[in-house]
């Protein structure tokens, strides 16, 4: 099976009341359109506004995937599935040194908050809500679910089910000023956003078991080897990489007669 869409989300951050802010200071990158002249710093106005402008965010996602159920194993589902998900003009709101830098390398949504005096200088830069982040992931999933028949010495003389599933995220970069973009794939950095992080590998083994009124399950959780920071040099950290961890998880259940309206559960 197959699945392309388009998303659009709509943008409600248009009516905030304009302020100034404290007195900042930035560089102007010498390039571009500024290349005539030395980097200047300026401590300017910066002004936190609104921003009539502001676009809808765009998404762009397609997923093929595919489920075999085999005759001569009952009860057994294969599935896969491949992501690939890019979100452009994702809305963020940048630092004035972000917003200038990002107006050097070209991105217009950051130059329109800029205001220059006739001579070309900065005299104020508008801190604002402005469709410049960037979001691209691309990687797969792949699960296998067993149902094992009642009929079976291996059901125990209830029910039991096994799954297994699989995530491989093969690529995650986020650009939060359409300029410098992150690799995010592979590290587990608590220095930015948890969504925008992920080890490359994770999954999730679980068996249930139901017999009369108990049930319970096992769990085991897999997270890959990753790396701190993708961006960290041995100049900023001795050890890059974090090792791959097992999780457990144990849980029952014991279901009371309904005439007492109580249940008992245990987890672990």
């Amino acid at each position: 099976m197959a699945d392309i869409a388009t998303e659009v989300k709509c943008a409600a951050l248009r009516g905030a009341d304009a302020h100034d802010s404290t007195k900042l200071s930035w560089t102007e990158p010498a390039i571009g359109a500024n290349k005539h002249r030395r980097e200047a710093v300026g401590e300017k106005v910066r002004r936190d506004e609104a921003n009539g402008d502001l676009q809808p965010e765009e998404s762009d996602g397609k997923n093929f995937g595919g489920v075999v159920e085999p005759r001569w194993i009952s009860g057994l589902r294969l599935s896969a599935d491949y992501f690939d998900i890019q979100i452009d003009r994702a809305i963020n709101s940048l630092g004035a040194q972000d917003i200038v830098r990002s107006c050097a390398a070209g991105v217009s949504s950051a130059c329109a908050t800029i205001t220059r005096d006739a001579g070309g200088t900065i005299t104020q830069v508008n801190a604002q809500f402005i469709n410049v982040a960037r979001l691209t992931t691309k990687g797969f999933d792949v699960e296998a679910l067993y149902r094992v028949p009642e009929d079976s010495f291996l059901a125990l003389g209830g029910q039991v089910t096994l799954r297994a599933l699989v995530t491989h995220v093969a690529e995650k970069e986020f650009s939060p000023n359409g300029v410098v973009v992150f690799d995010r794939a592979g590290e587990i950095t608590p220095n930015a956003e948890p969504q925008f992080v992920s080890p490359k590998w994770r999954g999730t083994l679980t068996a249930n078991y139901d017999y009369g009124q108990f049930s319970g399950f096992l769990q085991t959780r897999f997270v890959g080897s990753a790396r701190y920071d993708n961006t960290f040099t041995t100049e900023d950290i001795n050890d890059n990489t974090v090792q791959a961890e097992w999780y457990v998880n144990v849980g029952a259940r014991w279901r009371v007669p309904s005439s007492t309206a109580a249940r008992v559960y245990w987890y672990s």
